[in-house]
């Protein structure tokens, strides 16, 4: 059916898809004009989570990751059962206990007994104070569960109305209730916030609190075991009357700890920028030095600051890191190596995302060697400090080994203090930076309506639905359409498809050569290239192209795929053996001589002419009426076929279409595969399933169809 003819069906139906647009149209507006006027609130919160990323000396997208990770994660936990439980515990506790609920709950009041209230009361009241929820498993939790429910309290209710998101790229969290009532959506933002704040408190509090027992018992025991360690030491020294004074040893064994803990620190820092700078090539490619690539210069005085930075840290660090004045200098020559680096970076074309890769990865460069330069001299210290310790013990084995115990008793000690105050550190930060910013107020107007939006909707998609229902009932398209279509239809393996071209000409020389801005071209391309992959693989030399019918688009196809083929430096002879209808030699302007070729024993020079295509040779035909046997004789045929395979890489003769003449037919036994062209613009009918039968006699010698002429919205590959 064409689109006049369907235009007429409409018109025919005009007032069923009229009469069915109004009546979705009024349906809409009657239930939508007794919907109750909606008010929003909005509460926010301060999150300090930005603050808190920004100290990390991280990548910026590893920041930018974790802020993204850490605002999930908040948001999740807001929306969390458990959270809003508290939330619903204080509404119906609101209209149960006060002079002005937000709810009318005389309909339930009337319902329950006054001890099922009553008990209800004292559940929710218990439930927010241990910050627990409610079972349905529960039987003592049921009626409170009921009666939220039927207040509009319940878990599933708020969820719907309460959105809770981050504001924009910002700090803050938006926490939004719309409802009918502008107090009560005031209310809800406000007790939210203020009770997530609780919880959130709670729930982070509670773990880190047996932590933070745990961490202070194991304090307290290496604290005694050191101070006994280091007592048993002192009094072997006396007992040896070596002359070892109680504080150079205690000294020396606190300066090794240290070393050994800034080695360490050292060594871990050095394996995470090691792993960084690997990402950040990896993100920035092979091209990185054309991207960045400071001047002379610039990389000299780069190269002396970072000489400078690396040897003022090491004085800094064999002062004890308590050198201020030092300090400052340092950060002072690392803001000018900042400074360069950026100058280098403005004077690139690269995006703004690329310029902070390139800027990070040098930072990285230069941050690594620091690092290596400052593992050299804390490893220098170290080993005078163990000289020292092995002088002070020399000449004594029990000495030493009681040093040597004193200094791991040092050791675990330290590491026990640093766990502990590492977690009286995160206590003290649990929910100190979640704060209610900004209190929700009472909408003084309301939500604007969505009736106009929803009259409109209902009109458009009714009427859009009775175009497609009409349609349907109207129009039956029989024919193929879409490579699953012929699967299911004709039954024959698939080599691939052809989509339709939305072009006045092809030119294959530029469809390969160059991108085309015309989709259905590139489309064209990789499909070709996928027929090219199966015959490539197929194992055979010589094939016969036919088709069902006329005008499936066989010699554009047999064209395309040589051409194809030909890039990959094979070299390809294309036969014209389609007697009734000689379009290949037409086409490729080739010298019809297939016929005197055989009957008047010509030289293959005089039979073969050279195609505009590079590698591709054709012999054409003059057609006639008659039949490949007829012009052609079988074993004269098969030998010179024979010898053409020595110098061709493929043969592909093109056959008369199947449903009209016996040609291809004749045309198998001189061919190792056949490959049938089909249009997806076709219809199977009887005599196409009896060639159908045909090709699927032929078993492993047919290699496949291709479905050609596919519209691109039904290409399904």
């Amino acid at each position: 059916m064409d689109l006049i003819n369907f235009l007429r069906v409409l018109a025919r139906r005009i007032w069923i898809i009229l009469g069915v647009t109004a009546l979705a149209v009024i349906t809409t507006f009657l239930i939508t004009r007794g919907s109750p006027k909606m008010y929003k609130s909005t509460a926010q919160l301060s999150t300090g989570i930005t603050d808190k990323v920004k100290l990390d000396n991280n990548a910026e997208w590893v920041q930018w990751e974790k802020i993204q990770n850490d605002f999930n994660n908040l948001t999740q936990a807001m929306i969390s059962r458990q959270a809003v439980s508290l939330l619903s515990y204080k509404l119906i506790q609101h209209d149960l206990n006060t002079p002005e609920p937000f709810r009318d709950l005389a309909a339930i009041k009337s319902y329950y007994a006054k001890d099922d209230l009553r008990r209800a009361n004292v559940a929710y009241q218990s439930k927010y104070e241990k910050i627990e929820t409610l079972y349905a498993t529960s039987k003592n939790d049921q009626v409170p569960l009921e009666i939220l429910k039927k207040a509009g309290y319940d878990y599933e209710t708020l969820i719907k109305r309460l959105e809770i998101k981050r504001r924009g790229e910002s700090d803050f969290i938006e926490v939004n209730f719309t409802s009918d009532n502008p107090r009560l959506s005031a209310f809800v933002v406000n007790n939210f916030s203020e009770e997530f704040i609780r919880y959130y408190k709670e729930q982070r509090g509670a773990g880190t609190n047996a932590k933070l027992d745990i961490f202070k018992t194991a304090l307290e025991e290496k604290r005694e075991i050191r101070d006994q360690k280091s007592q048993a030491l002192n009094d072997l020294q006396r007992k040896s009357g070596i002359s070892i004074e109680g504080r150079e040893s205690s000294s020396l064994i606190q300066q090794k700890y240290e070393y050994e803990r800034k080695r360490d620190a050292e060594k871990q820092k050095i394996a995470a920028l090691d792993a960084e700078l690997v990402e950040l090539k990896d993100k920035l490619g092979e091209d990185f030095n054309k991207v960045y690539d400071p001047s002379r210069s610039r990389r000299a005085e780069m190269v002396t600051l970072r000489t400078q930075i690396t040897s003022m840290e090491t004085r800094y660090l064999v002062s004890g890191s308590s050198n201020e004045a030092l300090k400052d200098s340092i950060e002072t020559l690392k803001r000018r190596r900042n400074e360069l680096i950026s100058e280098d970076m403005g004077s690139g074309n690269s995006s703004n995302t690329r310029d902070r890769l390139v800027n990070r990865k040098v930072d990285v460069e230069l941050q690594l060697a620091n690092a290596r330069e400052r593992l050299n001299s804390i490893t220098d210290q170290l080993g005078k400090v163990y000289y020292k310790t092995n002088r002070l013990v020399a000449g004594s084995g029990e000495l030493s080994k009681a040093m040597s115990e004193s200094e791991e008793a040092e050791k675990d000690f330290q590491e026990a203090l640093s766990r502990y105050n590492d977690a009286k550190d995160i206590k003290s930060e649990i929910g100190s930076n979640l704060k209610l910013y900004e209190l929700g107020r009472p909408a003084s107007d309301p939500q604007p309506s969505k009736a106009p939006l929803l009259i409109t909707f209902s009109g458009l998609a009714s009427l859009s639905l009775c175009v497609v229902l009409l349609f349907l009932f109207e129009y039956v398209d029989l024919s193929i359409k879409s490579p699953s279509n012929f699967l299911r239809q004709a039954g024959l393996p698939l080599m691939g498809s052809l989509n339709h071209l939305v072009t006045p000409s092809l030119k294959l020389e530029s469809l390969f050569s160059e991108r085309s801005n015309n989709p259905s071209l590139e489309k064209f391309k990789q499909l070709l290239r996928k027929l090219r992959y199966e015959v490539a693989n197929s194992g055979a030399q010589s094939f016969l192209i036919t088709s069902a019918k006329p005008g499936e688009g066989k010699t554009l196809a047999l064209i395309s795929l040589a051409y194809s083929l030909s890039l990959n430096g094979k070299k390809i002879l294309l036969i014209d053996t389609n007697f009734k209808n000689p379009t290949l030699t037409s086409m490729l302007q080739a010298t019809p001589k297939l016929e005197d070729w055989i009957s008047k024993d010509l030289s293959l020079g005089e039979v073969i002419s050279r195609s505009e295509f590079n590698g591709i040779d054709v012999i054409g035909c003059q057609g006639g009426d008659h039949s490949p046997a007829e012009a052609l004789y079988d074993e004269k045929f098969k030998e010179v076929l024979g010898t053409l395979s020595h110098d061709y890489d493929y043969i592909f003769m093109e056959g008369a279409s199947l449903n009209d003449y016996a040609d291809a037919k004749e045309l198998v036994d001189f061919s190792e595969k056949v490959i049938a062209v089909f249009s997806a613009k076709s219809i199977l009918r009887q005599t196409d399933k009896e060639t159908i039968s045909y090709l699927q006699d032929l078993d492993d010698q047919f290699l496949g169809a291709i479905l050609n002429d596919v519209e691109n919205q039904n290409l399904e590959l």
